[in-house]
């Protein structure tokens, strides 16, 4: 349990990176947007693809030993569940920037357009929209089962809840699958709600753009 945590946490924190970065490059001009757009559509692509194909395609990928510090260690359930679910994030960051609207050429002038003056004028006012995104993408990265069979390394097999509940349901424990899905649909439950709470903290969009 205590892994799957740990997973859904560094896909949220991931997600609200993914986010911020989406909308500073959609909101750029030139490559920068291109560079956006090309990285939606393969988010797009890999997260309408089945759990089963992308956590294979994943599990062959980083298949060498090279690249043991992340096949054999809970890093690589982490990066699969950003590929499954990033999509989310770069849909969002592309609706925090064109929500900006004309608000953009103001911030640019008062504050400039680095990161920090992004940080500074642009994110204060839609950190309720970015966390509560995060929150959503952690608590689907909290229920992926698919994936995270596929790719998650020996060492943790037995101590995922989603192992725990394959196991459970294939061996029919009830003993351990009912308490284990009552765990996870409570904890979904309050993910979700705060993930709306936070989201509708955020301002409404500029109509004048």
């Amino acid at each position: 349990i205590r892994a799957s945590l740990e997973v859904a946490a560094a896909v949220a924190c991931l997600g609200a990176v993914l986010i911020g970065a989406t909308w500073i490059a959609t909101g750029g001009r030139g490559v920068w947007r291109t560079l956006a757009g090309a990285g939606l559509l393969a988010f797009l692509v890999a997260g309408l693809s089945p759990g089963i194909l992308l956590g294979s395609a994943a599990a062959h990928a980083w298949n060498h030993p090279a690249l043991a510090m992340v096949s054999d260690t809970p890093l690589i359930v982490v990066l699969c569940h950003l590929a499954r679910f990033g999509f989310l994030a770069c849909l969002t960051g592309a609706a925090l920037a064109r929500a900006e609207g004309s608000l953009r050429d103001m911030r640019s002038l008062d504050a400039g357009d680095s990161l920090m003056g992004w940080l500074v004028a642009a994110a204060p006012p839609q950190v309720g929209a970015v966390a509560g995104m995060a929150l959503a993408m952690g608590l689907l990265s909290l229920h992926e089962i698919e994936t995270t069979i596929m790719v998650q390394p020996p060492s943790a097999s037995g101590g995922g809840l989603a192992w725990k509940l394959l196991q459970a349901l294939h061996f029919n424990r009830e003993d351990d699958l009912i308490p284990a899905m009552v765990l996870l649909i409570g904890t979904g439950l309050v993910l979700a709600t705060a993930s709306v709470v936070l989201a509708g903290r955020g301002p409404k969009p500029d109509r004048g753009a």
